[in-house]
C-alpha cells in the first residue's frame, strides 16, 4: 500500500470516529430514571381485594386436594409408589455406628431409641451423603470429624426409590438410584461420590449429576428447614421474637435467597450505570487523543543515517555485553566447584559428630535402663522393709513375753519354797501332837468340811477364769499396741511426705513453675517429653496451661474441685502418639488421662447462659487455645455458673430460661456444692465438692497458696500426738487391769490356803487316827509341792533357751532391717551418681548438636551459593543466548569489530551522542518515530473499541432492567400467594384443637406475628401470651405451614418433642400425623427418644417405627 492510499484510508476512519464521538456527546443520561427501589417495591402493601381473591383461589385449590384425598384410602396411599423417597440407609464406621443398615418406609418414619444410641447420626448421614457440608450438620467443622474413632474411612449409602410418577431416567438407573459417599481421614483415595444403578453399575461420580437428581426429586439438602437437627429444631420451635419467626419462614421457603439475589442484581445494575458513565467520559477523551496522534504522525520526518549509526553501535554494545556475560558465567562456575569441595568436608565433620551423638545416646539409654532398674529395686525394697519391720517388732514382743513368763515362774518357785517350809513346820507340830485328840460334834464338823470343799472348788473355778482373763487382756493389749504402732508409723510417713511436698512446692513457687504443684510422676513425664519423639505436638498436663484470672482468685478452690478430673490430662493428636505417651506414663507409674483430639475451633456460644452470670470459663485464662477448647469440650466450662450461695445456685438451675445446667457455690473453707439439672421436668441433684490442699490451677506467676498443706501438716502432728497419748493410755489401762486381776488371784490363793488349813484341822478332828493321817497329808502335800517345784525348775532352762532364741531372732530381724535400710541408701546414692552421669551425657550431646548446627549453617551457606549457581545456571545460559541473539539481530560480528571502541562505556557514550543528534533532528516532533506511529494506531483502535463497548453495555443494561422488573412483580405475587397458603395451612392446623388464628407478615419490618385464639378467647392474641403447651402447638402449626410450601420430597426432624410434656407431645404428634398423611408425594423422618407407640394411634400402612439399639452395647 502506498503512503497516499494509507493516508486516505486513515482520514476516512478518523471522520467515522468523529461521528461516533458526536453521537455519544448527544446521548443524554437517561439511566438514572430507570432505577428501581427494590426494598420499597417488595415492602409495598398489596391491595386487599387482590389478597382476598388470591386466598379464595388457594382455599379452592386446598379444598380440591382434600376432596381428591378423601377418595383415596390409606392402604392405597401406602401402596402407591413414590419416586425420590429413601428406601434404605447403610452406614459403615460413621460416627458411633460400625456397621448399620435401616429400611425406611415411603411415608412417615419414626426412629426411636435411648440417648446416645446414634439416632441423630442417621439424619446427619443422609444429609452428608446427599451433599451437605460438615458445618451444615452442627456435628463438626470437617467431614473427618464424622469418621468413627479408631478407623480411617467412613462410607454412607442411600438408596432412592425410582418407581412411580416423575421417576428419573429409569432406562439408565432402573427402579433404584444408589448414592454412595466415602470419607477418608487422610483425604486421599476414591472419589467422594459414586452414583450407581439398581444393579450396582457405576453411572457417575460427579457432584453436578447428584445435584441434577436431587433437583428432579425436589430434595433441597442446603435448605436448613429440610433436615432440622436438634439445635435447628429447638431454634425454630422456641423462636421467641417475630423477627426470628419471619427469618425461619423465609429461609425455609427459600424466599430469603430470592430476595438476596434481587439485591445482588440491583447492585449489579448500579455498577453498570457507573461503568456507563465512565465509558462515556473515557470515549470522549479517546477521541481527542486520536485526533492529536494523527496530526503528530503527519509531521513525522525520518533521519536514516543517524538511525543506522545508532543501530550499528547498539549491535556493538550487544556483542560486548555478550562477552561480559560469558566471562561472569565462567567465574561463577569456578566458585561452584569450590563450594562442592567445602560441602563434602562439612558433611564428614557432621557425620563424625552424629556418630558421637549415637554413642552418647546409647550410653544415655543404658543409664536410663540402669536408673529404671534401680528405681524398681528401690520400689521393691519398700514393702520388704515394711514387712521386715513388722517381723522385728513381733520377735521383740515375743522375747519380752517369754522374759515375763520366766519372771512369773521364778516368783512361783519362791511361793512353792515358802509353802514347803510351812508344811515342814506343820509336820513338826503334828509329830508333837501324836498323843493329843480333838473334841466336839462330828456332824457339825462334817458339814463344815463339805462347805469348805465346795468353797474351795468355787475358788478354783474363779481362779481359772481370772487367769484366762489375764491372758485375754495381755493378748488384746499386744494387738492394740501393734495397731496403734502401725497407725502412728503411717501418720508419721504421711507427715514426712507432706513436709517434703511443702518444700517442693515452695521451691517451685520461687521459680514460678506451675509443674511444681503436680505429682512427682507427672513432673518426670513432662521432663522426658522433650526427649521423646512424637509424630505431632503433645500438650500437657492441662493445668500447666490454665490459670485463674487474678480478679477471680476467690473462686480458685471451687474451680479446681470442678476441673480436678482433668488437671493431669495430656492431649495428643493421633493414636500412635497416644501409645507412645502411654508407655512413658507407665514407665513413671503416672495415671494421667490421655485425650486424643485434633486442634479445632468451634462456636460454643449456644452453651453460654442466658443472662449476666459468671461462668468458670470467664474466670480462666489459657496460654494455649487447644487446651481452652479441649476443656470446653470435656467439662463444658462455658455453661458452669459460679454463685455465692446454694440458694442462688438452685434458683439459677431451676430457671429454664437461663440455659444453665450446672451451678457451683462455696459451703465452707473445705468444700463446695454442685447443683445440676437432671431432666427437662425440673428435677435436680446436689453433689459435694471437696477442696484440695494445694489447688493445681492458680493465678499465673503468683506464689502458691500453701495454707492448705500447712494446715494438713499441723493436723497430722496433732493426730500423731493423739495416737501416742492413746497408746500410753492403753498401756496404763492394760497394766491397771492386769494389776487388779493379779490382786484378785492373790486374794483367792490366800483364801484357798486358809481353807486348806481349816480343812486339814477338820479332817484331823473327824478322824480318831487323824494324828498320823494329817501327818501323812502334810507329808503328801509337801511331796506334791516338791514335785511341782522340781518340774517348774526343770522347765526354766528350756524357757531360758526359748528367750535366748527369741532374742537372737529379734536381733537377726533387726540386722536384716538395717541391711535393707543400708541397701536403699546405696541405691539412692547409685541413682544420684547415674543422674550426674546422665547430665554429663546430655551436656555432651548438646555440645555435639551445637557443633552440628554450626556446621549445618556453614553447609547451608555453601549450599546457597551452590543453589544460586544451579538456579542461575540456566538463567546465565538464557542470558548468553539472548545477548547473542540480540547482537546477531543488530549486526554481524564483523560489522561490530569494524567499530574500534575499547570499552562498553565508550559504546554507550557514542550511542548517547547519536541519540542526542536524532533528538535534535526530531525536536519538532517531541517523540520517537516508532512511538508516534504506534500511538496513532493504538489511539484509533482504543477509540473504536470503547465506542462499541459502550453501546453493548447500554443495550445489556436495558435488557436486564426489563427482566428484573418483570421478575420483581412475579416474585411479589408469588410471595403473597405463599403467605396466603401458609395462612390457610396454619388455620387448618389450629382447627385440629379448635383454635383459630392468623399469620401477619410485615415485609417492611421483616416480622411474622402469630395471633392465636383458643376456645375461651374472644379475639386472637400473641402466641407469646399462651401457655407453654399451647405455644408449642402453635409453633408446630407454623412448622407444618412452612413444610407445606417447601414441597420437599424428604423432610427430617430431630428430637422436636424433648422439652414438651406428655399431653402436648401427644396432641402435637397427632397433628403432624394428620397433616403429613395428606401429603402423598413426600417422606418424613422423625428422630425422638420417646416411645411413639404409646403417644399416638398409628396407621401401619403409613407409619413405620424403627427402634435403634445402642451400638456400644454390642
Amino acid at each position: 500500500m502506498t503512503i497516499e492510499a494509507g493516508d486516505k484510508r486513515r482520514d476516512a476512519e478518523i471522520e467515522e470516529e468523529m461521528l461516533y464521538a458526536e453521537s455519544i456527546l448527544e446521548h443524554d443520561d437517561q439511566h438514572d430514571d430507570d432505577k428501581i427501589d427494590v426494598n420499597a417495591f417488595l415492602t409495598q402493601k398489596e391491595a386487599p381485594e387482590n389478597i382476598h381473591k388470591r386466598r379464595k383461589r388457594i382455599k379452592y385449590a386446598m379444598t380440591q386436594q382434600h376432596l381428591q384425598m378423601a377418595n383415596v384410602t390409606q392402604e392405597q396411599i401406602a401402596k402407591r409408589p413414590v419416586a425420590g423417597v429413601i428406601k434404605r440407609v447403610s452406614l459403615k464406621n460413621f460416627m458411633c455406628h460400625a456397621n448399620f443398615e435401616l429400611e425406611l418406609g415411603p411415608r412417615l418414619n419414626f426412629i426411636i431409641g435411648h440417648n446416645g444410641s446414634g439416632k441423630s447420626s442417621i439424619l446427619t448421614a443422609i444429609s452428608v451423603c446427599l451433599g451437605a457440608k460438615a458445618t451444615e450438620t452442627n456435628r463438626g467443622n470437617s467431614l473427618k470429624d464424622l469418621i468413627k474413632e479408631g478407623t480411617n474411612m467412613s462410607q454412607i449409602k442411600v438408596v432412592l426409590s425410582n418407581v412411580g410418577d416423575y421417576c428419573f431416567e429409569p432406562e439408565k438407573y432402573g427402579d433404584e438410584i444408589i448414592i454412595e459417599r466415602t470419607i477418608r481421614r487422610d483425604g486421599s483415595g476414591a472419589v467422594p461420590y459414586i452414583i450407581r444403578s439398581e444393579t450396582g453399575k457405576k453411572i457417575s461420580s460427579k457432584k453436578s449429576d447428584l445435584d441434577t437428581i436431587l433437583d428432579a426429586f425436589s430434595i433441597a439438602v442446603s435448605n436448613p428447614m429440610v433436615f432440622l437437627s436438634q439445635d435447628q429444631a429447638r431454634s425454630f420451635l422456641t423462636a421467641s421474637s417475630d423477627a426470628d419467626k419471619y427469618r425461619h419462614f423465609m429461609r425455609g421457603t427459600l424466599m430469603e435467597d430470592i430476595v438476596n439475589n434481587f439485591m445482588k442484581v440491583n447492585d449489579t445494575i448500579e455498577k453498570i450505570d457507573t461503568k456507563l458513565m465512565r465509558l462515556k467520559e473515557s470515549t470522549i477523551a479517546l477521541k481527542a487523543k486520536a485526533t492529536e496522534a494523527r496530526e503528530l504522525h503527519m509531521r513525522l520526518k525520518e533521519s536514516d543515517q543517524l538511525r543506522r549509526s545508532a543501530f550499528l553501535y547498539r549491535g556493538k554494545y550487544f556483542w560486548m555485553e555478550h562477552q561480559s556475560i560469558k566471562e561472569s558465567m565462567e567465574a561463577s562456575r569456578v566458585r561452584y566447584e569450590e563450594s562442592l569441595n567445602q560441602i563434602a568436608e562439612i558433611d564428614n565433620l557432621i557425620d563424625e559428630n552424629n556418630l558421637k551423638i549415637d554413642a552418647l545416646q546409647k550410653k544415655k539409654s543404658g543409664l536410663d535402663g540402669k536408673l529404671e532398674k534401680l528405681r524398681q529395686d528401690l520400689t521393691d525394697i519398700k514393702p520388704k522393709y515394711s514387712s521386715q519391720k513388722d517381723l522385728t517388732n513381733t520377735a521383740t514382743r515375743t522375747a519380752e513375753d517369754l522374759v515375763s513368763n520366766l519372771e512369773k515362774n521364778n516368783a512361783e518357785l519362791k511361793s512353792f519354797a515358802k509353802q514347803i517350809a510351812s508344811l515342814e513346820k506343820h509336820i513338826a507340830k503334828e509329830e508333837e501332837k501324836l498323843r493329843e485328840k480333838n473334841g466336839g460334834s462330828k456332824d457339825a464338823l462334817k458339814q463344815r468340811l463339805e462347805d469348805l470343799v465346795q468353797e474351795d472348788t468355787d475358788l478354783s473355778r474363779k481362779l481359772n477364769e481370772l487367769r484366762q482373763r489375764e491372758n485375754s487382756t495381755r493378748t488384746a493389749s499386744h494387738e492394740a499396741y501393734s495397731a496403734l504402732d502401725n497407725e502412728i508409723r503411717e501418720k508419721a510417713e504421711s507427715l514426712n511426705d507432706a513436709r517434703q511436698e511443702l518444700n517442693r512446692i515452695k521451691q517451685g513457687s520461687k521459680q514460678h513453675n506451675p509443674l511444681a504443684l503436680l505429682n512427682k510422676s507427672v513432673q518426670d513425664v513432662v521432663h522426658h517429653l522433650k526427649n521423646t519423639r512424637f509424630s505431632d505436638r503433645v500438650i500437657g498436663p492441662i493445668s500447666s496451661y490454665t490459670f485463674v484470672k487474678s480478679e477471680h482468685k476467690k473462686w480458685t478452690q471451687l474451680i479446681n474441685a470442678q476441673c480436678g478430673a482433668h488437671v493431669n490430662t495430656f492431649i495428643v493428636r493421633n493414636a500412635n502418639d497416644q501409645r507412645q505417651l502411654k508407655k512413658l506414663l507407665d514407665k513413671f507409674h503416672c495415671r494421667s488421662t490421655i485425650l486424643i483430639r485434633r486442634p479445632e475451633r468451634f462456636d460454643f456460644s449456644n452453651g453460654k447462659p442466658n443472662g449476666d452470670y459468671l461462668t468458670v470459663l470467664d474466670c480462666l485464662e489459657f496460654t494455649d487455645d487447644d487446651v481452652k477448647y479441649a476443656l470446653i469440650d470435656l467439662a463444658h466450662l462455658e455453661s458452669v455458673v459460679l454463685c455465692d450461695d446454694r440458694y442462688q445456685a438452685q434458683n439459677v438451675v431451676e430457671d429454664r430460661s437461663s440455659n444453665v445446667l450446672v451451678a457451683l457455690c462455696p459451703v465452707d473453707p473445705r468444700q463446695g456444692l454442685r447443683q445440676q439439672k437432671r431432666s427437662a421436668h425440673g428435677a435436680f441433684m446436689s453433689d459435694p465438692l471437696y477442696y484440695e490442699n494445694i489447688p493445681k490451677i492458680g493465678v499465673q506467676n503468683a506464689s502458691a497458696d500453701t495454707s492448705g498443706i500447712e494446715e494438713n501438716i499441723e493436723h497430722l502432728k496433732r493426730e500423731v500426738a493423739e495416737l501416742k497419748g492413746k497408746k500410753e493410755n492403753a498401756v496404763n489401762e492394760a497394766n491397771e487391769k492386769s494389776r487388779k486381776i493379779n490382786n484378785e488371784i492373790k486374794e483367792i490363793q490366800n483364801h484357798k490356803r486358809k481353807l486348806a488349813s481349816e480343812k486339814y484341822n477338820l479332817d484331823s478332828a473327824l478322824d480318831d487316827s487323824s494324828d498320823s493321817a494329817k501327818l501323812i497329808e502334810y507329808s503328801n502335800a509337801r511331796d506334791d509341792l516338791v514335785q511341782r517345784k522340781s518340774t517348774l525348775e526343770q522347765s526354766i532352762p528350756d524357757l531360758q533357751d526359748q528367750i535366748y532364741h527369741a532374742q537372737e531372732k529379734a536381733k537377726s530381724y533387726n540386722s536384716a532391717l538395717v541391711e535393707l535400710k543400708q541397701e536403699a541408701t546405696k541405691l539412692r546414692e547409685f541413682m544420684d551418681a547415674l543422674r550426674n552421669d546422665k547430665i554429663t551425657v546430655d551436656t555432651d550431646i548438646g555440645t555435639c548438636n551445637q557443633t552440628i548446627h554450626h556446621f549445618e549453617r556453614q553447609k547451608a551457606q555453601q549450599q546457597e551459593a551452590f543453589k544460586d549457581f544451579k538456579k542461575n545456571e540456566q538463567k546465565w545460559q538464557d542470558m548468553l543466548q539472548e545477548s547473542l541473539a540480540k547482537a546477531q539481530e543488530a549486526c554481524s560480528k564483523e560489522e561490530a569489530d569494524r567499530l574500534h571502541v575499547k570499552s562498553i562505556e565508550n559504546v554507550q557514550r557514542e550511542i548517547q551522542r547519536i541519540n542526542e543528534d536524532i533528538k535534535r533532528a526530531d525536536e519538532l516532533l517531541g517523540k520517537e518515530p516508532d512511538a508516534i506511529i504506534n500511538e496513532d494506531e493504538d489511539a484509533r483502535k482504543s477509540f473504536n473499541d470503547a465506542f462499541h463497548l459502550y453501546l453493548e453495555t447500554n443495550e445489556a443494561k436495558k435488557l436486564l432492567m426489563d427482566s428484573f422488573s418483570t421478575r420483581l412483580k412475579a416474585f411479589r405475587n408469588s410471595r403473597s400467594a405463599a403467605c396466603g397458603a401458609a395462612q390457610m395451612t396454619f388455620n387448618s392446623s389450629l382447627e385440629f384443637r379448635n383454635f383459630s388464628g392468623t399469620l401477619e407478615f410485615d415485609h417492611g419490618r421483616r416480622t411474622l406475628q402469630m395471633l392465636v385464639s383458643t376456645k375461651n378467647d374472644k379475639k386472637p392474641r400473641n402466641v407469646d401470651s399462651l401457655s407453654g403447651g399451647e405455644k408449642s402447638f402453635s409453633q408446630i402449626a407454623l412448622l407444618l405451614s412452612t413444610w407445606k410450601l417447601m414441597r420437599s420430597r424428604i423432610k427430617g426432624l430431630d428430637e422436636f418433642d424433648v422439652f414438651m410434656d406428655q399431653v402436648n407431645r401427644k396432641i402435637g404428634m397427632k397433628l403432624m400425623l394428620s397433616k403429613l398423611s395428606e401429603d402423598l408425594e413426600s417422606q418424613t423422618i422423625f428422630i425422638t427418644p420417646q416411645d411413639i407407640g404409646q403417644i399416638a394411634e398409628l396407621d401401619e400402612n403409613l407409619v413405620r417405627i424403627h427402634r435403634i439399639r445402642d451400638p456400644r452395647a454390642h
